[in-house]
């Protein structure tokens, strides 16, 4: 009798234990399914073209080239939308060949969204100190994230990565990646989550499926420890980069040539029209497997 009351009272804890696991507001098995957090359609690959004029003397040539990196849309204005992504995505100077001098760099900015199609952009600004930089495009129409404006992540929190990783990105895919936050390390918040070329202006999402978070520089000996802008300043940078009226954007060219100095030009009417004129005849010539590498030469 009492072995059976024993079998009974074990029966009935199993049944209470077993019923409490559907008392979560989630059911376990949803609680991966980031699709559900993440809307993917938010995510872009993004190309920066460069038109490069290299002189020797009086003998100029000309070529292109290419980098692609990540970037989310995070805003809206009230005649497109907002992309986040790296600083030096936006530099035209991040686009001279290593040693290479008497040059002159254009740059022209596209972004690539989950259907496939393509947009051109306008660099609202960017700072060189955060590496964070602000696009625009008239015509995209992803949908924005959510963003943890007031909730910085702490030590140890989970965190999730979408990431154009060495250009890897197609129509509704886009590598997923996890880590964890890990605290500031100089200047900087860490991130253990893998990292490598084209990653640069990934986004970073809490468990909620909120930005807290970009992915800007790897450790160049560690490429699970990556580094990206304090989460106050990246939030206070969006806010101050993102009005609801269209933005007329900077000219994007950088030169070392005394006679054709180069700063940050802010863009008036005429300049921005006669910019989007000319991208709309820029095509990249660059296709296959070889575009997966960060730089490549397409003359």
């Amino acid at each position: 009798m009492l072995k059976f009351k024993t079998y009974l009272f074990s029966l009935i804890s199993l049944f209470f234990l077993v019923s409490c696991t559907s008392c979560s507001h989630i059911p376990i098995k949803d609680q991966y399914k980031l699709g559900n957090l993440i809307n993917i359609d938010s995510m872009v690959k993004v190309e920066s073209i460069y038109i490069i004029e290299h002189c020797i003397g009086e003998s100029c040539n000309t070529y292109k080239m290419m980098s692609t990196s990540s970037g989310s849309t995070v805003a809206k204005s009230e005649g497109g939308k907002y992309i986040l992504t790296t600083g030096h995505t936006c530099n035209p100077a991040f686009g001279v060949p290593q040693n290479l001098t008497n040059v002159k760099v254009t740059q022209h900015t596209f972004v690539i969204d989950s259907d496939g199609a393509r947009h051109a952009t306008v660099t609202v600004d960017f700072d060189q100190s955060q590496d964070v930089c602000i696009l625009h495009s008239k015509t995209l129409a992803a949908p924005l994230l959510p963003i943890a404006w007031d909730d910085e992540p702490d030590v140890g929190d989970k965190v999730y990565n979408f990431a154009a990783s060495l250009g890897v990105y197609g129509e509704k895919t886009i590598p997923v990646l996890e880590g964890r936050y890990s605290g500031k390390y100089w200047g900087m918040s860490l991130y253990t989550i893998p990292t490598i070329g084209g990653s640069s202006g990934s986004p970073i999402f809490d468990v909620h499926g909120r930005l807290v978070g970009m992915i800007h520089s790897v450790h160049s000996r560690y490429h699970h420890l990556s580094f990206g802008p304090r989460h106050n300043d990246l939030m206070k940078y969006i806010k101050m980069s993102t009005s609801y009226n269209v933005p007329r954007g900077i000219r994007t060219e950088w030169t070392d040539m005394p006679e054709k100095k180069s700063k940050k030009i802010y863009l008036d009417e005429v300049g921005l029209k006669k910019y989007l004129d000319k991208i709309k005849t820029l095509e990249c010539d660059c296709s296959g497997p070889e575009c997966l590498t960060k730089c490549i030469d397409v003359k």
